[in-house]
């Protein structure tokens, strides 16, 4: 298994075992909200094209959330190296 896959199995682990924060769920409650009244302003017909655009955020914001967790944890596997290096 090479270092990217490893790394996300363990982000895919890690996400599959959130919940969700009160912030979050609020957030969420207020999406659906404002969703169904830009839709009663844009129109029903509008609302495959919106869904698709929510989709591509939320694919961007994923991809984004990975990217972070990457970073940080290659950061933390440097730092546990240098500070085994460091006791020698």
């Amino acid at each position: 298994m090479e270092k990217k896959e490893i790394l996300s199995a363990i982000f895919e682990e890690i996400m599959n075992n959130l919940s969700p924060t009160q912030q979050y769920k609020e957030l969420q409650s207020q999406l659906v909200t404002d969703t169904e009244t830009f839709l009663q302003v844009v129109g029903e017909q509008n609302r495959e094209e919106l869904e698709k655009m929510q989709d591509l955020i939320y694919d961007m914001g994923n991809e984004e959330g990975k990217q972070l967790f990457f970073k940080g944890f290659s950061l933390a596997v440097r730092l546990l190296f240098i500070e085994a290096i460091s006791k020698d």
